[in-house]
């Protein structure tokens, strides 16, 4: 179902149980208020029966003496007083409730329509504006994507070519990094692909992605100790947001890390407690944070909560997820 037509039925579900309830509670209002208004008319017209019989009263009322009989069946009683009864013609207050009604339905109708055309005009031609954008933004990305493929290509076929006068172990670095990057490459592209797809949740080990995620920066750990205090903890969550999450959080201490690097897990009932602390190889400003931040957006997202704090001489950061 697209996103605007589940907009439509909330909106609509959200409009008619407020008019019902509105209508319920001016309707009781309205009926509280028109039978203290008939009791009020009703005891006017009986006090002046009393004093003027000769007096007219309104064809829905009728006064009857005891003894007499009703002239109709569809007579309510209102008061008594001595030997005589006031009644109220029923089909004079269905008429009333009736009247009330047919209004209030006229003005429900009017509002509902102007609250349609407003929606029409106003959210509809947003989201569908924000969709437009959207798209332009996506075959932009593609396009880029597409000569950055192309681009990458020509290199790996220019590395091949330097196999053959370049030293193997510096070659073997570059080649690394190129492969690295085109999984990179491959890993956005995969997700630009799942744009317009409902986001779909997978049971992950967070050790099996921390162990993983080692293994992929293995050129960040030369010379340099890994500490690693691991436990399983499973959880249904984005797969895509989760790995980019761990990425970024390992390949951000790797980076600036000196000499070590160490990743503790703890595990309260629920919840998961990740801790990286490492080192620092330089001043704290040459870090620019972009790493830190792409964490800090997806986590709400994911239910976690980020912690982070750089002293002198290391690097601290926390990742706490629920299950």
């Amino acid at each position: 179902m697209k996103f605007e037509t589940k907009a439509l039925l909330i909106f609509s579900l959200i409009i008619i149980i407020g008019f019902i309830i509105i209508n319920s509670i001016s309707f009781l209002y309205y009926k509280n208020t028109l039978e203290l208004s008939i009791l009020r008319e009703a005891n006017a017209y009986l006090k002046l029966h009393q004093f003027n019989d000769l007096e007219p009263i309104p064809d829905y009322f009728k006064i009857v003496k005891k003894g007499d009989s009703l002239p109709s069946l569809e007579l309510i009683p209102l008061l008594k007083d001595g030997d005589l009864t006031i009644y109220v013609d029923e089909n004079y207050i269905k008429e009333k409730y009736l009247k009330f009604y047919i209004n209030l339905l006229l003005w429900d109708s009017v509002i509902i329509i102007g609250l349609f055309v407003f929606f029409h005009y106003t959210i509809l031609r947003y989201i569908k504006k924000e969709a437009q954008l959207r798209k332009t933004l996506e075959l932009s990305i593609l396009s880029i994507s597409h000569k950055l493929g192309n681009f990458l290509s020509i290199n790996k076929l220019n590395l091949e070519i330097l196999k053959e006068s370049c030293p193997q172990k510096e070659l073997d670095r570059l080649l690394y990094s190129y492969n690295l990057i085109e999984k990179d490459f491959k890993h956005l592209t995969s997700l630009l692909k799942q744009l317009d797809k409902e986001p779909t949740k997978n049971l992950i080990n967070i050790k099996t992605l921390i162990e993983r995620t080692i293994n992929e920066f293995s050129y960040l750990t030369e010379n340099k100790k890994v500490i690693l205090h691991l436990k399983d903890f499973y959880i249904r969550t984005d797969e895509n947001k989760i790995d980019t999450v761990i990425y970024n959080i390992i390949e951000n201490a790797l980076k600036f890390s000196k000499s070590y690097i160490h990743i503790k897990m703890c595990i309260k009932k629920n919840k998961l407690v990740l801790a990286i602390r490492n080192d620092i190889s330089f001043p704290t400003n040459s870090n620019t944070g972009i790493g830190l931040n792409i964490v800090r957006q997806l986590l709400p997202e994911l239910s976690g909560k980020l912690y982070y704090r750089a002293k002198k001489n290391h690097y601290i950061t926390v990742i706490v997820l629920y299950k």
